[in-house]
């Protein structure tokens, strides 16, 4: 999803500060903008603040890295070993029938 900053620079700073509470649904570039707006606005964040908003952002963005399984990658190497012997078995049949 594709946030545009200009947008979120038209709101006010109660409208920002829904974007960075922390059981926000926001995605986590929204909340990184409305942070970096409310910033510059003059808004002033203690550290505890800041180290929870930068935890929202960080797992909210985790979540999207998902790793690949080994038995995927197990199934995935024998699905490529089965199309090249398919493949050697399509040649030597094609060398092998009569014109």
């Amino acid at each position: 999803m594709v946030v545009k900053k200009n947008v979120l620079e038209q709101k006010t700073n109660e409208q920002l500060e829904e974007y960075i509470k922390p059981e926000t649904r926001y995605v986590p570039q929204a909340t990184k903008f409305a942070f970096e707006i409310l910033k510059t606005r003059g808004r002033v964040f203690s550290e505890q603040e800041v180290d929870t908003i930068n935890l929202l952002i960080n797992k909210t963005e985790e979540k999207k890295i998902r790793p690949i399984h080994e038995n995927h990658i197990k199934s995935s190497n024998l699905i490529f070993i089965s199309i090249i012997f398919g493949l050697i078995d399509l040649f030597f049949a094609l060398k092998y029938i009569p014109k």
